[in-house]
C-alpha cells in the first residue's frame, strides 16, 4: 500500500477541478502502477493518490473511512479480484466515487460483471490508457480561478 500527496499544480489557463480529487488505484503490476502514478502525479489534479495491490489491502483502505472521488481498479489481481473491491466500494463512504475498470480481460462477460457491481467505465489496458485522464476530466467540472 502506498500513499502520495500532491499539491494541485497551477496551469496557465487557470482551469482547475472544483475540488481536489482523492484517488484509489487498485493494481498489482508494479510497472503499470508506476506508469499510472507518474501520469496522475504530473496531471496536477490530485490531492491524494493511494494504491493497493491486493483485494485485502483495498478493502482495508475502504474500511478505514477514507473518502475517494475516483477509483481505478484492475479486475484480476494476484490476490483477490477487483470486482469484490468495487462491490465493497459501492457500500462504503466512497459509494459515489467514479469507478474506472482498467483490465487486460476486456471481454463482454467481464464488462457485464464489472458494471453489475458498480463500475462506471470499462477500459482495455492494451488500448485505453490515454482515455483515463480524459474521462476523469469530463466527469469532474472545472472552474476558472478568479
Amino acid at each position: 500500500m502506498s500513499q502520495l500527496h500532491f499539491p494541485l499544480a497551477q496551469d496557465t489557463t487557470g482551469a482547475r477541478p472544483t475540488r481536489q480529487l482523492r484517488m484509489l488505484l487498485v493494481e498489482d503490476s508494479p510497472l503499470i502502477l508506476t506508469y499510472l502514478l507518474n501520469s496522475f502525479k504530473s496531471d496536477g489534479w490530485y490531492e491524494e493518490i493511494i494504491s493497493a495491490g491486493t483485494e485485502a489491502e483495498a478493502l482495508l483502505l475502504l474500511d478505514s473511512g477514507r473518502l475517494f472521488d475516483v477509483a481505478i481498479v484492475d479486475i484480476q489481481l494476484a490476490q483477490g479480484t477487483g470486482l469484490a473491491v468495487i462491490r465493497h466500494l459501492r457500500s462504503s463512504i466512497s459509494k459515489e466515487a467514479y469507478v474506472l475498470v482498467l483490465t487486460n480481460f476486456a471481454l463482454p462477460i467481464y464488462e457485464q460483471a464489472a458494471r453489475t457491481v458498480g463500475a462506471d467505465e470499462f477500459l482495455d489496458k492494451s488500448k485505453d490508457f490515454h482515455r483515463l485522464q480524459k474521462l476523469i476530466r469530463l466527469r469532474f467540472p472545472l472552474r476558472t480561478q478568479g
